[in-house]
This record gives structure tokens, C-alpha cells and sequence, in this order.
């Protein structure tokens, strides 16, 4: 005789499935859930070996960065001190250059000054010496002989050309050195500078203006008289001569001194 199951009873036969289906899906989750921490277990494994392995690869290499680290901190130390030197060494040239640019300055006014100074000296110098030449007169080309009498010959040449002469006229009478073997150039001076310029005026008339020969003295030689010209003048003389050649002037000739 069959009989029908209770209400109980068909409740409780109705909850045992859904009860296991429960279980099974908790272990299920619980497995996945085991599973994936193995598998993030074994991704911490594998990374922390990589980066193991990566760390051992670098290490020389970062060794050898703090090496040349290390090296080029010691070259910036050298290279700091040295510069360091260099500035020291600038600043003290540049104190000495200071120091000599001051001297120099000095040294170049004073030479201004002593320019000036032999300027004014030689100004004054060629000034006394015209004034001593002014009473003398340069007679050039009369052969020398030995023992000589300046003196003599300075009378004889007054004779020729017709001018006085006394015992007082001439003071002095000498040569001078002259330049490459040349006949040695007579200075004779006068006792007064009115003397020698009639002396020069006399020689001129007697000669016309020609270059004179006094063959009682000199022999066939051209004698030539000339006021005396200090160096300085005798130089500038000598330009203006090289410019009447050059027939840039048409004259060029010398009055007192």
C-alpha cells in the first residue's frame, strides 16, 4: 500500500540536493581560489628569480657605473682645484699686468718728457754751435802737404782774391776728419763774424761766381769755400742739393748757417 509522503518529509528530500549543490560550489570556489594563489605564487616565484637573475647581471655593471662615477668625482675634484689655481694664477698676473701697465705708463711719460727734454737740448746745442760757426768758414779739396802752414795758406788765399788781411784776422786754423780717404777739410776762423762774411764776399767777386782754382796752392785741384754748417745743417744742406737735382727746387743755397 503505498503512501504519501508527508510535507516534512518531501521538504526535507527537496533541501539535501540543494544543500550538496552548495558544497560543491563552495569547494569548487575554494579550489580556484587555491589555484590562483599557487599561481600567483609561482608569478612571485618566477619574478622575484628574474629580478634575481637581472640583479646579478647588473651588478657588474653597476659596479663598474660607480667606478667611473667614483673616477669622474675625483677628475671633478682635480679639475676644481686646478681651476681653482688657474684663478689664483689669473688674478695674481692680472695684479702684476695692473702693476706693469702702471710702469710702463710712467715710464712711457717720462720718456715723453725726455724727448722733450733732448728736443730742447739739441735745439739749444745747434743754436750755440751756429753761433760759434758763425765767424768761421770750410775750405774743402786742398791737397794736404806734409808740414804745413794753415795759417799761411789762409793769408795766401786772401791774397789771391784781394782781401785784407791782418795779423789779427784769422784766430784758427785746423782740419777736420773726413770720410772715406777724402782730402781733410780746412776750418779757419775768423776774429769776428763781419771778417769771415767779407772773406766769403771776396772769394765770390774774385771768382764770378765760378768755381775757383788756385793753382799756386792747390795745383790743378778746384778749391771750394763755404760758410761752416753744423752737422745738422750740413745734412739738410745736402737734401735741398738732392732736390734742386730732382729739379723739384730751382736753387739751394746757405746764409749764416
Amino acid at each position: 500500500m503505498l503512501r504519501t509522503p508527508s510535507k516534512a518529509e518531501m521538504e526535507h528530500a527537496s533541501s539535501v540536493p540543494a544543500k550538496q549543490g552548495e558544497i560543491f560550489h563552495k569547494r569548487k570556489r575554494r579550489d580556484s581560489r587555491e589555484e590562483m594563489t599557487q599561481e600567483l605564487q609561482i608569478f612571485k616565484t618566477e619574478i622575484l628569480g628574474m629580478l634575481n637573475s637581472w640583479k646579478e647581471e647588473q651588478a657588474p655593471i653597476i659596479k663598474n657605473i660607480q667606478k667611473d662615477l667614483s673616477e669622474v668625482k675625483a677628475q671633478n675634484v682635480s679639475i676644481i682645484k686646478k681651476y681653482e689655481d688657474l684663478e689664483k694664477s689669473i688674478k695674481f698676473f692680472s695684479a702684476e699686468y695692473d702693476d706693469l701697465k702702471i710702469k710702463v705708463e710712467k715710464l712711457e711719460k717720462e720718456r715723453k718728457g725726455n724727448i722733450l727734454l733732448i728736443e730742447n737740448l739739441e735745439s739749444k746745442f745747434e743754436e750755440v754751435q751756429r753761433h760759434i760757426g758763425c765767424k768761421k768758414i770750410e775750405i774743402r779739396n786742398l791737397p794736404e802737404i806734409p808740414n804745413e802752414n794753415l795759417m799761411q795758406i789762409t793769408e795766401k788765399l786772401h791774397g789771391e782774391i784781394g782781401c785784407e788781411y791782418g795779423p789779427t784776422t784769422i784766430c784758427d786754423v785746423f782740419r777736420v776728419p773726413a770720410r772715406g780717404g777724402k782730402i781733410r777739410p780746412i776750418i779757419a776762423e775768423f776774429a769776428s763774424s763781419k771778417q769771415r762774411d767779407n772773406f766769403i764776399k771776396c772769394w765770390k767777386k774774385a771768382m764770378g761766381g765760378s768755381k775757383p782754382i788756385a793753382s799756386s796752392l792747390s795745383g790743378h785741384n778746384k778749391i771750394y769755400v763755404s760758410e761752416y754748417l753744423t752737422p745738422l745743417a750740413k745734412k739738410l744742406f745736402f737734401h735741398g742739393r738732392e732736390l734742386t737735382k730732382q729739379k723739384i727746387f730751382k736753387f739751394c743755397w746757405t746764409n749764416h748757417g
